[in-house]
């Protein structure tokens, strides 16, 4: 490597390496901001005679479309027993016209704020997950359409076969303790249970605090993906154990839905219960151009625009990261949108990459690009 690559390549590492180590260790408190913003609450409703209802439980969920589709647990919006006393019998939905009360998490607010109205898409007992979508708001003007530009954030559904033991996650739901505030509990991967065909499919957590009404909750990996759904009677506070089932079996169906709810979606004005914000995370993969395995520890970094890219300053960085055992990265903190960034990508053994990119007014929260392919 030339002098001069060899400066640029210890002067951005030097100012990585001064970033929170913790990136390796657990789920960043700034991935956890965003997660919670995209948790909610549900609000478990039974008919109570006379037409009317009432909430006798609560479970979670998370967005995972922008069009407002929730991914959360079977037993969520159907019963697994009969229930004498709310005139349910075992299979049938919680509430007969599939109805779902939605509570999001508000900026300064402690507890959920109940804003929407979800309805029953689908559900699978034996995975125990369920589909639902916000088909109506709530309000002090009481039940009202949806806009046409109505978009929430979501969560992006992760790779849960590439999860690895040991591998960092947060468990995020409302067990009800304290007050039905959303709890944040940070662990681990302890293992998988396989199914009949010898196939992983639930996973096994190294965490605690996870009880009753966190069930639908999401697991979360540190890109703040969702990779498993919290189940219910698999909890054990004494063991720290929670088991939760595997994104990557939702059912083919639902996987088709959902990719038709993101791509309908548009670009589409900032999600509503969070205030928009004109900035952005990268998210992409670094690859070895030879043979396409990703890279692990190459690092990424972005520079003040107009920055010299080879010759920077300890004071032209903006924002960095470094890839993970998959070649995934994702920067921050996050930088404005409708600019153009000088980037650099250094790894150790690989030939670095510097160039520029424009990150476009019209992206969301998460600007993903191409991979990028690293040459020895």
């Amino acid at each position: 490597m030339p002098h001069r690559m060899i400066t640029v390549a210890v002067l951005l590492v030097a100012v990585l390496l001064a970033a929170p180590l913790a990136l390796f260790g657990q789920v960043s408190p700034d991935v956890i901001e965003q997660v919670i913003a995209r948790t909610v609450f549900l609000a478990l409703i039974a008919p109570a005679g006379e037409g009317k209802f009432r909430q006798f439980a609560g479970c979670s969920g998370a967005f995972i479309t922008p069009t407002g589709y929730i991914l959360t647990a079977s037993h969520c919006v159907r019963a697994t027993e009969d229930h004498e006393q709310l005139r349910l019998k075992k299979g049938d939905l919680h509430n007969p016209d599939g109805l779902v009360p939605v509570a999001v998490n508000m900026p300064g607010q402690a507890r959920p704020v109940m804003t929407m109205l979800a309805k029953y898409v689908a559900d699978s007992v034996p995975l125990d997950l369920a589909l639902i979508k916000v088909e109506r708001l709530l309000g002090s003007g009481g039940i009202t359409p949806l806009p046409p530009d109505f978009r929430v954030p979501f969560l992006t559904l992760g790779d849960s076969e590439a999860t690895r033991h040991g591998e960092p996650v947060a468990v995020v739901g409302f067990p009800g303790v304290g007050g039905e505030t959303v709890s944040v509990n940070l662990g681990s991967v302890a293992g998988f249970t396989a199914d009949d065909q010898n196939r992983k499919t639930w996973l096994k957590l190294d965490a605690s605090g996870a009880g009753p009404g966190s069930s639908g909750g999401p697991v979360v990996n540190a890109r703040g993906e969702e990779i498993g759904v919290i189940s219910h009677g698999v909890v054990n506070p004494q063991a720290r154990s929670v088991r939760a089932m595997m994104v990557t079996r939702l059912p083919g169906e639902w996987k088709q839905t959902l990719a038709g709810a993101a791509g309908a979606a548009g670009p589409g004005p900032q999600p509503q219960p969070q205030p928009s914000d004109d900035s952005a995370v990268l998210q992409g993969r670094v690859v070895d151009a030879g043979n396409g395995a990703p890279i692990q520890g190459a690092g990424v970094f972005l520079l003040k625009p107009g920055a010299n890219v080879q010759n920077p300053s300890k004071d032209d960085l903006l924002a960095s990261s470094v890839t993970d055992a998959n070649g995934l990265y994702q920067t921050r903190p996050p930088v404005r949108r409708g600019v153009r960034y000088p980037i650099a990508f250094l790894a150790n053994g690989y030939q670095p990459i510097f160039g520029t990119i424009m990150v476009t007014a019209g992206t969301g929260e998460v600007f993903r690009i191409n991979p990028v392919q690293m040459q020895r």
